[in-house]
């Protein structure tokens, strides 16, 4: 840790500062004004809609169209509590599992984060490491099996968007509408399982909060920007997001689906599934964590999993995925972690594959960026694709399939939005 960030200043009223203009802050081509009165502030905006929910329901969040948006400051704040008994979130994503669907949208619709509780479950178990998700983690969003009880338990979650999550800070002064947050939580039976032999027959979400850092940069910064709105027609952002898919196979079937995604930087094709009697019963005895793409029911290398992946009739390997350790890596290569030490498969190896706690998952991906540089448009055009597996599945399963393309969003003049692909 530096000892630079033990000297910075921030109060509930704000404080003024002069400042140098960080990075994520400026844009291209832009000439800024110093800051000589900026202030910032954390600010904690409660749930529009309603002061809890249960599962299946929505929850709105409007962030005031105000200041800068801190790249990287935000996280949801809320308490979960179950009713009969206890349990715990299902799919190796920690409190991550309540949520299906977040949209973001200002006026326009931003982000569609669909699925997000298995894309969750992917970020946590391949781009995190076992220290972090059995540690940080299990103490933020519940990970590792950490139990919820009848009574609230408190959980903090930073919103895997990279609208909020990008290296460039966000001028939401900028927009003639507020930011608004739409977190549609899961069914009960694809969020949690019980711990014991009764059964959790419902969860509760209350006192639900964003908070985050907003920057004041002040009057000069805010004029500067909006005539360079002026001048050129828009601002724009560039954030890189998904577009989702999903099928249901049946046992015994192998797997070939064709999909259309029609983007212009597509950098990686991601897939996981889930056994449907996983998605569907809160028993004791359900799948605890969700197991994920896998190649067998045992964590050998018996059976070829013949898993292939063809972008507009070209594959993306010269030869199919077979076995566990190229599936690891190809998977890894597609997360942008390719022979990163740091971020590391979360689960135990000795247990990968297993119905059992810490049994974990891999997920298969399929990398396509040309170009790894940051603010290098990295990915390929892609109007289809096509996913095959060859290995016939053991259950009924449901696979999740997430494409990986850069975006661009435009804030015209008059606030509103608009996406390039």
């Amino acid at each position: 840790m530096s000892l630079n960030a033990l000297g910075y200043s921030n109060v509930n009223l704000g404080s003024d500062v002069s400042l140098i203009m960080p990075e994520s802050m400026k844009h291209q081509g832009l000439a800024y004004p110093a800051l000589p009165n900026c202030k910032s502030r954390i600010v904690s905006v409660p749930c529009t809609n309603a002061t809890s929910a249960t599962s299946g329901q929505n929850l709105i969040i409007s962030l005031p169209n105000q200041g800068v948006y801190k790249k990287q400051s935000g996280y949801l704040k809320f308490k979960v509590k179950t009713t009969t008994a206890a349990a715990a979130f299902k799919n190796d994503s920690g409190v991550s599992s309540l949520f299906n669907r977040i949209t973001i949208t200002s006026g326009g619709v931003i982000e569609v984060l669909q699925n997000y509780d298995f894309y969750a479950g992917i970020i946590l178990n391949t781009l995190t490491n076992s220290s972090y998700y059995n540690a940080d983690a299990y103490i933020l969003e519940g990970t590792n099996g950490r139990a919820l009880a009848t009574s609230d338990t408190e959980f903090c979650m930073p919103i895997l968007s990279n609208i909020l999550g990008n290296q460039k800070s966000l001028p939401l002064f900028l927009l003639a509408q507020p930011l608004q947050i739409e977190l549609q939580l899961n069914a009960l039976a694809r969020a949690v399982y019980s711990t014991t032999a009764t059964a959790v027959t419902e969860i509760t979400v209350s006192d639900i909060r964003f908070v985050y850092e907003n920057i004041y940069p002040g009057a000069d910064y805010e004029s500067a920007v909006r005539s360079h709105v002026q001048q050129n027609g828009a601002y724009t952002f560039n954030f890189d997001t998904y577009l989702g898919h999903q099928v249901s196979v049946t046992s015994g079937s192998a797997l070939s689906f064709n999909g259309g995604i029609g983007k212009q930087s597509v950098e990686a094709v991601l897939a996981v599934n889930v056994e449907n009697g996983d998605l569907t019963s809160v028993g004791a005895s359900s799948n605890k964590l969700g197991l994920m793409t896998r190649v067998s029911t045992s964590n050998d290398d018996s059976t070829d999993l013949g898993l292939s992946c063809f972008l507009d009739g070209q594959s993306v390997l010269p030869q199919p995925i077979n076995k566990n350790s190229q599936l690891l890596i190809e998977g890894q290569r597609a997360c942008n972690s390719c022979f990163d030490t740091l971020a590391t498969l979360a689960c135990d190896g000795t247990k990968y594959g297993k119905n059992e706690a810490e049994g974990g998952c891999m997920v298969a991906g399929f990398n396509c960026r040309v170009f790894d540089e940051q603010n290098v448009v990295s990915g390929v055009p892609v109007s289809n694709f096509q996913l095959v597996r060859t290995q016939t599945y053991s259950a009924d399963a449901l696979v999740l399939i997430y494409c990986i393309y850069k975006a661009i969003l435009r804030i015209d003049a008059s606030g509103m939005t608009s996406l390039q692909s």
